[in-house]
């Protein structure tokens, strides 16, 4: 019997990792590109076991197991169960290996924690050091000294918010990385066409407005690719429709 049973975590372990690649039909958009090891896997299934219960209704036949019907309708959890969308999981299937659900997602996406994904943001961070010698070099945004550097960029760059520099909370790494503030380093008189005598510290308005100028770019942007690809479509709709005239006006011989 326990063989069974550690066959059975093998095999599903191995559906586990199918479903990963997307190679089962309907959850082709539930690729992982770091699929949970198999111990992991396996303290996760057993946990889910342990918690199981047919009155939850999570799954398929769930709410005729005896379990639900001798529960009172008012005190059973809604169905999760019932017909669906072939191509769309179940919410109880979108669930990360951490344990984040669905709908733990979707009530904590706009609070005050979740900033989007920052993983660009995190590797440069992990790739500014310390120069060697205490070397020192101009930060980009600031111009003033500064011993850190920015692999990825290449730059100079103040790893940490300084005292006498801006408000003293937010250092010069967030400010150059972020798009909100582009054209606003001291560095960005290259691609401004700016004089770098004329060029001071931005103001906390000077910020917000630059951000909605930024925004404002990245929507034409969005709308010039939206347009263009639509222009395409209808071009090549307009080319295979000019095809089928043609070959109804030829004559048949």
């Amino acid at each position: 019997m326990l063989h069974a049973k550690a066959m059975a975590v093998v095999v599903a372990y191995d559906i586990y990792l199918e479903a990963c690649e997307g190679k089962l039909q309907g959850l082709a958009d539930c690729r992982l590109n770091k699929p949970v090891s198999f111990y992991r896997f396996r303290e996760k299934l057993a946990k889910q076991m342990l918690e199981y219960a047919p009155r939850h209704c999570r799954y398929l036949g769930d709410e005729k197991m005896r379990d639900t019907t001798s529960t009172p309708k008012a005190k059973r959890k809604r169905s999760r169960s019932p017909q669906r969308n072939n191509n769309r999981p179940a919410d109880d299937e979108l669930t990360t290996a951490s344990g984040v659900s669905l709908d733990t997602f979707s009530s904590n996406n706009h609070g005050d924690r979740l900033c989007g994904f920052i993983t660009p943001l995190l590797e440069h961070y992990e790739s500014c050091n310390t120069m060697a010698n205490k070397k020192k070099l101009n930060c980009v945004f600031c111009g003033k000294p500064a011993y850190q550097y920015c692999e990825l960029c290449g730059k100079a760059v103040h790893k940490h918010p300084q005292e006498k520099i801006g408000n003293g909370r937010t250092s010069c790494f967030l400010h150059y990385h972020n798009t909100a503030a582009m054209g606003l380093a001291r560095d960005d008189w290259k691609i401004t066409g700016k004089r770098l005598k004329d060029w001071s510290y931005p103001t906390a308005t000077e910020f917000e407005d630059n951000e909605q100028q930024m925004k404002r770019l990245l929507d034409e942007i969005g709308s010039r690719s939206s347009s263009n690809n639509s222009g395409t479509n209808s071009g090549g709709s307009s080319n295979n429709s000019h095809g089928s005239d043609t070959q109804q006006a030829t004559p048949q011989h």
